[in-house]
């Protein structure tokens, strides 16, 4: 009779007097824990934005440094390249458009300032070819190699200095031991090239440094020849003032491609020194 009373009172202590059964303490479902990269993948989906190489070259290319961080965080390779034949690597992607802090994140994350595209450039001769200052010296600061040369063989200096005529850049590189008389493989210089276009200010500047007014290319060409051929008068006139002897310059015509220098020769029509003219015409026509 005691069991019976102890076993009743005990039974509606645990309030199992109306058929209940006894409930232990209620567990909370236990969440997975999320991976950085996988968080980082979710966060780019949130934003509409896919995971590929195309995706993490637009987000490089625009500046965009918090959706690089997140393509990286995601697991995209620091070294990834453009899917078209150049190969473009993704610093240089940044490094051309003057995106300093994604640059600056890419190395920082192991990107190789030393990779080439499929043409040879490198970080550096993107940065120098879009007139990126700050770029530059960043890149300059971290070892970069400003005589490198891409497959054509043109340098750093050369893209600043032709076809954009980045006199900054080129002033920066030239303090950092660019070489000036640097030859394409087709044997231009940058002195060569900035006459070609009309940069009369960025002739001044390779001439003070020490450009060979009178280096020829392989096919004989000289700076002042193509000043000539563009048509460049002031050109013409500051390096004739400056070394370029007219002597010289006949020599080289000679030693070039003589039909085509006839028809450079004739359509110069800007050319209105009659001793010029006379020069050049007993020089193919004598």
């Amino acid at each position: 009779m005691r069991f019976l009373v102890l076993l009743l009172g005990l039974t509606a202590a645990l309030g199992c007097g109306d058929g209940e059964t006894p409930v232990g303490p209620v567990e909370e479902p236990v969440e997975e824990p999320v991976s950085p990269s996988e968080a980082a993948r979710a966060e780019l989906d949130r934003r509409g934005i896919s995971y590929d190489a195309d995706a993490f070259m637009t987000a490089a290319s625009a500046g965009y440094l918090e959706t690089v961080k997140l393509f990286v965080d995601a697991g995209m390779s620091v070294n990834t390249a453009t899917n078209d034949s150049l190969r473009i690597p993704v610093l240089h992607v940044a490094a051309r458009g003057g995106h300093l802090e994604v640059v600056r994140y890419l190395v920082g994350q192991g990107a190789v300032m030393t990779a080439r595209d499929n043409g040879g450039a490198t970080a550096l001769i993107a940065a120098a070819r879009g007139g990126h200052l700050e770029v530059v010296r960043y890149l300059v600061g971290q070892g970069a190699d400003v005589n490198a040369r891409d497959n054509g063989g043109a340098t750093a200096l050369m893209w600043a200095a032709s076809p954009g005529g980045h006199l900054e850049v080129v002033r920066y590189l030239v303090g950092q031991g660019a070489d000036v008389n640097a030859r394409v493989n087709e044997g231009q210089t940058a002195l060569m090239a900035a006459a070609g276009l009309g940069h009369l200010v960025m002739v001044r500047y390779l001439v003070g440094q020490g450009a060979d007014v009178n280096a020829w290319s392989n096919e004989g060409m000289t700076a002042l020849m193509w000043a000539a051929v563009a048509g460049h008068r002031d050109v013409w006139d500051y390096l004739l003032e400056n070394g370029v002897t007219l002597d010289a310059f006949l020599d080289a015509l000679k030693a070039s491609d003589r039909e085509l220098w006839e028809t450079y020769v004739l359509l110069g029509q800007f050319l209105d020194d009659w001793e010029i003219w006379e020069a050049l015409e007993d020089a193919f026509f004598g």
